[in-house]
C-alpha cells in the first residue's frame, strides 16, 4: 500500500512535469507511452532486488516455522505442508460457511477499493477541479490512509488474539457512513476536502480488506491449503473488481458522482451482512474448538 502511494506520486510527478514544460523535449513525459516505459523499467530494478532477498520459508534463514491455526478447516491435517489432491484441498474450504462469509465480504470490498483504486483521479480531476498529474499525486492519500490502517487492524487484531470480525464489523459501519457522505457533501473545487473523505474512508476500508486474503486464508487454510484458500478468495474479490469497472463507469455517466458514492454505500452496507456473519461464525468456532480450562496453580514457583 504504501509502494501504492509512492508510485502514484512518482508516476504522477512525472506526468505534471511533462505537462508543465509543454513543448519543449520533456513534454514527451506526459505520454502514456512514457509512463509505462518508466514504469517498466522501475518494476525491472524491482524484480532483481526481489530474487536476491526473497525466501520462501523462515526455515531458509535457519528460523523456526511457527504452527498453523488450530481452528483451520484441515484439522489436524492442516498442520502439514505436504501436497493433497485438489479435492482434498477445495471442498473443506467449500464446505465452511466461514469461507463463504469471507468471500462474500471480498467481493463487497475489492468493488469499492478498486472502484477508487480507478477513479479517484478521475473524480479529483472532473470535481476537485485538479489537473491530471496533481490528481493523480493527489490520490495517493488513499493507499497511504489504507497502509496505516492495514498496520493499525493489525495491531488490533493481535490484541484481540485474532478475532479478526470485531475489527470488521465496525469498520465496515464507518465506510457506509463515509461512502454515503461522499455522495451528498459538495467537494466542488474543494480539493483537499475530497482528499480527506477519501483518506478517512480508505483508512476503514483497507484495514478489513487486508486480512482477507492474508490472515484468514492463513486461518483457514493452515499449511495446507492456505494458498488455495487466498486463491479463492482472491478470485472472488475480482469479480468485484470487474464489476465496479463497468458499474462505476455505467453510474457516473447516468447518476454523476452522487449516485457512484451513494451505490458504493449500499454495496458497503450489503458487504456488512457478510461481515455479520463472519464474526458469528468466527466466534463460534473458536468456541467449540478452544481447550477447556487450564487449572490456576496456586504455588508461583509452579512453572
Amino acid at each position: 500500500l504504501f509502494g501504492d502511494a509512492i508510485i502514484r506520486l512518482y508516476l504522477g510527478g512525472i506526468v505534471a512535469i511533462g505537462q508543465s514544460y509543454a513543448g519543449t523535449p520533456l513534454e514527451r513525459l506526459a505520454d502514456w507511452r512514457a509512463v509505462f516505459l518508466i514504469a517498466a523499467a522501475t518494476l525491472g530494478v524491482i524484480v532483481v532486488v526481489t530474487a536476491a532477498v526473497l525466501r520462501g520459508s523462515p526455515r531458509d534463514l535457519g528460523l523456526e516455522e511457527p504452527s498453523a491455526n488450530p481452528n483451520n478447516v484441515f484439522g489436524k491435517a492442516g498442520q502439514s505442508s505436504a501436497p493433497a489432491p485438489f479435492a482434498a484441498l477445495v471442498l473443506p474450504l467449500l464446505e465452511s460457511p466461514v469461507f463463504w462469509s469471507i468471500c462474500g465480504i471480498n467481493f463487497g470490498l475489492t468493488l469499492v477499493r478498486e472502484a477508487f483504486n480507478n477513479w479517484s483521479p478521475k473524480f479529483l480531476k472532473d470535481v476537485a477541479d485538479l489537473s491530471s498529474g496533481n490528481a493523480g499525486m493527489a490520490s495517493l492519500v488513499f493507499p497511504l490512509a489504507g497502509g496505516a490502517s492495514a498496520i493499525v487492524a493489525g495491531l488490533l487484531s493481535d490484541r484481540l488474539r485474532g478475532r479478526h470480525g470485531r475489527v470488521v464489523v465496525p469498520s465496515l459501519v464507518l465506510t457506509t457512513g463515509l461512502l454515503y457522505a461522499m455522495g451528498v457533501i459538495n467537494v466542488a473545487g474543494k480539493p483537499w476536502l475530497a482528499m480527506a473523505l477519501i483518506a478517512l474512508t480508505s483508512f476503514f476500508l483497507i484495514g478489513p480488506y487486508s486480512y482477507l486474503s492474508g490472515v484468514m486464508a492463513l486461518d483457514l487454510g493452515g499449511k495446507r491449503g492456505s494458498s488455495t484458500a487466498a486463491g479463492l478468495i482472491d478470485g472472488v474479490g475480482y469479480l468485484g473488481a470487474i464489476a465496479s469497472g463497468s458499474g462505476v463507469a455505467w453510474i457516473a455517466k447516468k447518476y454523476a458522482w452522487h449516485g457512484v458514492f451513494t451505490s458504493l454505500a449500499l454495496a458497503c452496507g450489503l458487504t456488512l451482512i457478510f461481515a455479520l456473519a463472519y464474526l458469528i461464525l468466527s466466534e463460534r468456532v473458536r468456541r467449540t474448538n478452544a481447550p477447556d480450562e487450564l487449572p490456576v496453580l496456586e504455588d508461583e514457583s509452579i512453572s
